[in-house]
């Protein structure tokens, strides 16, 4: 498990600097294999998953995105992560 989250930190990075260069595709497909690695109670998970909503709404793909959004929000309330969207 150690292994798969040494990789998942890795890949989430590069996702970050893909995205930063804008290589937004490339960005998409590093978060969401890194997001595959990483278990639903990871507390890594909730800022992974935000990162690639606005990822995605950047390439125009606001549905997958907005469940990406749905979907950190519901990890951050479950991780207990002070990231949450105000209600």
């Amino acid at each position: 498990m150690r292994l798969a989250g040494e990789a998942a930190g890795r890949l989430a990075a590069s996702g970050v600097r893909a995205s930063a260069r804008g290589f937004l595709p490339a960005a998409a497909n590093l978060l969401e294999r890194a997001l595959a690695l990483r278990p639903p109670s990871a507390p890594q998970r909730p800022d992974m998953q935000m990162f690639l909503g606005a990822t995605l709404l950047e390439q125009g793909r606001f549905d997958e995105a907005d469940r990406h959004l749905a979907l950190a929000e519901e990890a951050a309330r479950q991780t207990g992560s002070p990231r949450r969207r105000s209600s």
